[in-house]
């Protein structure tokens, strides 16, 4: 990435390494929904964390210094879409959205019971 400042770098990585640690806090979340109904609590929480964390990226990817030579770009691109889609997805799992959710897996654990 000759392009990119190290720091620049470093604060990319950094980011990238604390969604992929929200990602793997939210895995547990979704067994103790399917196990028991509920809700964990502190879902609300890490999904804002997990959305700053995505909004922070984004702002770290849209300064990254220009012009890049084309491998920088690509990795800017795909880091750039990654992020978006991320932030989609998080944007449709909102109260009404989670509560079907819920709801559904409620159901199924009813019918295996």
């Amino acid at each position: 990435m000759s392009s990119l400042e190290p720091l620049a770098a470093y604060g990319l990585t950094c980011n990238v390494m604390q969604v992929i640690s929200f990602a793997s806090e939210t895995a547990p979340v979704c067994k103790v929904i399917f196990e028991t109904g509920t809700l964990d609590p502190s879902l609300v929480k890490r999904t804002a964390g997990l959305s700053e964390a995505l909004t922070s990226l984004g702002d770290l990817l849209d300064s990254a210094p220009k012009p890049m030579n084309s491998d920088d770009q690509k990795l800017l691109d795909v880091a750039a879409n990654e992020t978006s889609l991320t932030q989609s997805e998080i944007a449709g799992i909102e109260d009404d959205s989670l509560r079907r959710f819920v709801e559904a897996v409620s159901q199924h654990k009813d019918k295996h019971r």
